[in-house]
């Protein structure tokens, strides 16, 4: 008994610390060959602050995204909700969506 509860508390946890900004499966198809993916996170004067697990590497190009880019869209204090695109291994910001408007996550 007390093997299966260790068992199941470690599954668990492991499936907690599972980064979801990109999920496996697609809810619509896209032609492009993108993995598209949206992240939600809090700005304030001390710092972002994720609403889920998001990998270290990503966290650190956000922050790095947020506090150095010079576009007004995204001063300022507050809850904002960016939609990201994998292609070919490089991590971009959609700007807009028709035609695509990427900014590039460094």
């Amino acid at each position: 008994m007390k093997l299966t509860a260790l068992l199941l508390f470690i599954s668990l946890a492991t499936y907690a610390q599972v980064d979801t900004t990109f999920p496996r499966n697609q809810e619509k198809p896209n032609l492009n060959g993108y993995e598209e993916g949206s992240i939600t996170f809090t700005k304030s004067l001390y710092g972002l602050s994720f609403d889920r697990y998001v990998d270290r590497e990503l966290q650190a190009k956000l922050k790095r995204f947020m506090f150095s880019n010079r576009h007004i869209a995204y001063r300022g204090i507050g809850t904002f909700t960016l939609k990201l695109v994998r292609k070919n291994g490089q991590i971009y910001v959609v700007e807009r969506e028709r035609p695509y408007g990427l900014i590039l996550l460094e």
